[in-house]
């Protein structure tokens, strides 16, 4: 059993691909350390994760991830419980959106959301959709 927990933040400026680009390093590389997996996608204002793993190890993460000031308003969208890792094959997938980009989104990352339960795919997809039309 592992637990899962997906969360909207805002950021706290206009995020260009290398700032994401530097979280995703960080991240990619803490994740491995603590046996955490899942995905991120973001857009110049907002970023949505899904972090899976061992429960203490999620909170510690999403805890970490509050005190990051480049973004704020973190609002937990779901935790539960899962029978299997929906992104284990990524210490941290990610979509970075930009105008026009939902069409163009990953292979990989629609591949990640099409095997998730049907609750955390349609909060991904309507990110990303939502996302892409508003940059």
């Amino acid at each position: 059993m592992y637990h899962q927990l997906l969360y909207i933040s805002t950021a706290t400026r206009q995020m260009l691909r290398v700032d994401v680009e530097s979280i995703l390093f960080t991240a990619r590389r803490t994740n491995t350390a603590n046996d955490i997996t899942g995905l991120l996608i973001s857009s110049p204002r907002h970023f949505m994760q899904v972090l899976e793993g061992d429960e203490a190890s999620v909170h510690e993460t999403y805890e970490r991830i509050c005190t990051d000031p480049r973004h704020h308003a973190h609002v937990i969208l779901r935790e539960a419980d899962v029978e299997a890792r929906q992104f284990g094959q990524w210490s941290m997938a990610s979509q970075i959106l930009t105008e026009g980009s939902f069409g163009e989104m990953s292979d990989q990352v629609r591949a990640a959301v099409a095997d998730c339960d049907v609750i955390t795919s349609g909060y991904l997809l309507g990110f990303a959709e939502q996302r892409s039309a508003a940059v």
